[in-house]
């Protein structure tokens, strides 16, 4: 029998991690979803909703994108399978929307992160962070695992999720070119630039098949020796800001 999924902060919640991590990403047994006469309001429709992407990823994390059906989310999610064609017409749509959520999610986090007050090294530090948090929330996982394992067989996916991360760097980008044109930096392709940043950070197959448990004191040293590393390359200021960086 399936297990059912509950969604309270469904997507984007911390992932568990070790064994519990891979046997399920949600399995916490929901209520039984009731018919509602009528038209379902606004808000029930979200929940709906958001209970179907919820399963849809621990279905693609457990089963595999292949093992994955239609049926089998709708089960998972207490809900018909016409209830879930009326959200996504497939499963290769299904993925497309949560790569989409993930997508505006790390958006978001990093323009929130950048502080043109602060010098360049603290706001990587935040923006490192932003991109570390992200690889640890499980839908973000399990994407970047679908991806990669499914890249031959879903080459318009693959495409259209290079151009949601194009958008989700997009303030770093920015940002980085703000720096370059003020002579801060030296980078003459600052989307290059912020993808490169992103490896840095993220780089590491620990963020697609580890448990990434590090520790808030690692994390912090793992991004501080990422910005370095970027700085060093490209930073042209007077003083080193290398020297009083966090991790140094």
């Amino acid at each position: 029998m399936v297990t059912k999924v509950v969604v309270n902060d469904v997507v984007g919640a911390v992932p568990p991690t070790g064994a519990s991590a891979r046997a399920s990403v949600l399995v916490a047994p929901p209520p039984a979803v009731a018919r509602a006469s009528g038209r379902p309001s606004r808000a029930r429709v979200q929940e709906i909703r958001e209970l179907i992407f919820a399963a849809a990823m621990a279905e693609f994390s457990e089963r595999g994108f292949r093992g994955a059906t239609i049926a089998s989310i709708a089960e998972r999610s207490g809900v018909s399978r016409m209830t879930v064609y009326k959200h996504a017409e497939s499963k290769e749509q299904l993925l497309e929307k949560l790569s989409e959520f993930s997508s505006e999610r790390l958006r978001m986090a990093i323009e929130s992160a950048i502080d043109e007050t602060l010098p360049c090294w603290e706001v990587l530090m935040a923006v490192g962070r932003c991109l570390y948090m992200e690889g640890k929330y499980a839908d973000s996982r399990v994407i970047s695992r679908v991806l990669v394992i499914e890249a031959e067989r879903l080459p318009d996916i693959v495409s259209r999720g290079l151009h949601l991360r194009e958008r989700s760097l997009a303030p770093l980008t920015d940002y980085l070119g703000r720096l370059a044109l003020q002579g801060t930096l030296s980078i003459d392709n600052p989307q290059h630039s912020s993808q490169q940043f992103l490896n840095l950070t993220t780089g590491s197959v620990d963020f697609l098949f580890g448990d990434s448990g590090m520790s808030e004191d690692e994390m912090r040293n793992y991004v501080a020796v990422a910005v370095k590393t970027f700085l060093y390359g490209v930073y042209l200021g007077r003083s080193n800001p290398l020297t009083t960086q966090p991790g140094s």
